[in-house]
């Protein structure tokens, strides 16, 4: 059964939502939204977010929402681990990130995920977000009754966006699917060699 997501993306001059419809199989952007972010000092954007995001709010009907961190404030890595046992590796990730960043443990939230694994061991890409970012985030989505169910770094939004124009289904050779902001270009390739 089809269901409808909402992806906010929270911009420096605008909020912008796209309802997403679909199943395991099919995905589709069915309705897109945006609503201008008034201008004003810098330190009071949150408030002028959440106002924008509180008006877009009343068109929105979606049965989850996915909404995406700011791309300054996820930070990514990869290492890797001599473990190769998945419970073993869950025990080590953390210790080993706290070895590449500045901030202490427990003052973020990370996410990880084994990219390969051999008899030596495994790699690992991981992201980070330190805990106030994330709360701001919540805290401003929860000024504006949404209540995210996924809570994305940037680069994941882009990369389920490419997802959905995926060459394997369409065809086509490699893509780019890139988010022109105000602030900060991101950017996501994918191609799949033959």
């Amino acid at each position: 059964m089809a269901q409808r997501y909402l992806g906010l993306d929270i911009g420096t001059a605008s909020v912008k939502a796209a309802v997403v419809t679909g199943s395991v199989k099919s995905w589709g952007v069915v309705e897109r939204f945006e609503e201008p972010i008034e201008p004003g000092d810098e330190l009071q954007w949150p408030e002028r977010a959440r106002s924008a995001l509180a008006r877009l709010a009343g068109r929105l009907r979606a049965e989850a929402i996915a909404a995406a961190l700011p791309p300054t404030a996820v930070i990514g890595t990869r290492f890797r681990l001599n473990l190769t046992d998945p419970r073993k590796v869950a025990a080590a990730v953390g210790f080993e990130l706290e070895a590449h960043m500045i901030h202490e443990l427990d003052q973020v939230v990370f996410d990880y995920r084994v990219d390969a694994r051999d008899e030596q061991g495994s790699e690992i890409s991981i992201a980070y977000a330190p805990k106030t970012d994330v709360a701001a985030a919540l805290d401003m989505l929860a000024g504006a009754h949404a209540d995210p169910r996924h809570l994305v770094p940037a680069a994941a939004a882009l990369k389920f966006a490419g997802r959905m124009m995926d060459p394997a289904r369409t065809g086509a050779g490699p893509y780019l699917v890139v988010d022109v902001g105000r602030r900060c270009l991101q950017v996501y390739a994918a191609w799949h060699p033959e």
